[in-house]
């Protein structure tokens, strides 16, 4: 039972230290998030962005916050594989643990390129949308 009192211990403290990670990187960006934004609503009265650059700005904050989970998770799941100790059904949950993470990764990147496609190709045939319009 010790053991696993020290599993719990090990694993509240990666989470402490996983969200006071996140929290200072949420006090030091908001200021450069800012200043790379600009204002969507300006048009092309002053430096706004398009709707096309809003949306790829916002997906490639998502893939980054899926990515740093999808980091966790693998990290994890090596975590479970190494404490398994052998124990097949254990190595197995370890081993399905990271199979389906790799996968939730690489339907998020295939849906990233997917909507960037989409908003190339209506940007390209109407051309509107871009910084400006």
């Amino acid at each position: 039972m010790a053991s696993l009192g020290n599993k719990k211990i090990i694993f509240s403290l990666i989470i402490i230290l996983l969200v006071i990670n996140i929290f200072c990187f949420l006090l030091i960006n908001p200021v450069r998030a800012y200043e790379s934004l600009g204002n969507p609503l300006a048009g092309g009265k002053t430096e706004g962005v398009g709707i096309p650059t809003l949306i790829g700005r916002v997906a490639q904050g998502v893939i980054g916050l899926v990515g740093g989970v999808v980091f966790v998770i693998v990290i994890i799941a090596g975590i479970q594989w190494m404490v398994a100790s052998g124990n097949e059904e254990k190595v197995g949950r370890a081993k399905k643990t990271l199979l389906w993470s790799l996968l939730g990764l690489v339907i998020i990147f295939s849906a990233y390129t997917l909507i960037s496609f989409i908003i190339q190709t209506i940007t390209l045939a109407t051309g509107v949308g871009g910084p400006g319009t």
